[in-house]
């Protein structure tokens, strides 16, 4: 593994990043969405995780801090996958993306699933918001 690797909390390329979306949202999605909402942005992204996860078919997504501060998920053992997520040694089902969300440096993890551009444009958006 190469120094970037070797790094606590560095994140890898994820090579299975689906591009954004080709079309509109299917009107299942989009109900769902107008009425799974909060205005409290934590819960808002815990919501959004849970559709996030059930779409991709992961079985856990997380949202922390490079430091391991967990800030939302949906799945099982949440605080398991935010440790695993900063880890410079993760396990082999843990993915992660890094991301810029305003000022606020995060790390997106999933376990058992792939990442999508949705998932890391809505993280974004519901931090800034």
């Amino acid at each position: 593994m190469g120094q970037l690797g070797r790094l606590r909390g560095a994140c890898l390329p994820h090579e299975n990043l689906a591009g954004p979306s080709s079309g509109s949202d299917d009107q299942a999605t989009m109900k769902e969405r107008r009425t799974r909402r909060s205005q409290v942005r934590v819960e808002a992204l815990a919501l959004f995780l849970e559709s996030q996860r059930v779409k991709l078919r992961a079985r856990g997504l997380a949202v922390t801090t490079r430091d391991g501060r967990l800030l939302a998920a949906a799945g099982p053992s949440p605080e398991r996958l935010a440790r695993e997520a900063v880890q410079a040694n993760r396990v082999g089902d843990v993915a992660t993306w890094c991301l810029l969300a305003g000022d606020v440096d995060v790390v997106l993890a999933s376990r058992g699933g792939r990442m999508s551009h949705d998932l890391g444009s809505g993280v974004k958006r519901i931090l800034i918001s």
